[in-house]
């Protein structure tokens, strides 16, 4: 079982208590990734959501849509996540995401999630709203930092 003092240290979870992160806890796997590797490509199914516990990510996007040419967009390190739109939305991967150096990941895959909510609706209830608030306080952050530096008129 993951440690819920590592899961704490994750925006998505800061507001849990220790039961509810014990609970994800016990679903929550560990994965670890060479140099290079691809974690997952754009237009992929995807059901799981990946926490970086140590090393970094480089997201990928294509250049021109019909271009063999790709752009690093951005990097995430560790205590960041990624996954979460197809995690939550169910639809497809909406970009290409690396491995830069070794990479250890937690991953927490939709129907472990499923069934914590499901075991007890009420909790299940109260641990989905605490992380949708922080997906949503993360919406709001990105919003005044794009603001604050020009990009809203």
């Amino acid at each position: 079982m993951v440690d819920i003092e590592l899961l704490r240290k994750f925006s998505l979870f800061k507001d849990l208590d220790d039961p509810q992160l014990e609970k994800l806890a016990g679903h929550i796997k560990e994965r670890r990734y060479a140099h290079g590797d691809i974690i997952c490509s754009q237009g992929d199914q995807g059901d799981e959501i990946f926490f970086i516990k140590r090393g970094a990510v480089s997201v990928v996007l294509p250049l021109y849509r019909f271009d063999s040419q790709y752009k690093t967009v951005s990097e995430i390190g560790p205590g960041e996540f990624f996954g979460e739109l197809s995690f939550f939305d169910g639809k497809e991967r909406s970009a290409n995401i690396r491995s830069k150096g070794i990479l250890e990941l937690l991953v927490l895959s939709r129907q472990d999630y499923d069934k914590v909510v499901k075991e007890n609706l009420k909790e299940g209830c109260q641990i989905q709203s605490k992380i949708i608030a922080g997906l949503v306080g993360m919406i709001r952050e990105m919003n005044e930092a794009y603001s604050s530096a020009g990009f809203l008129v």
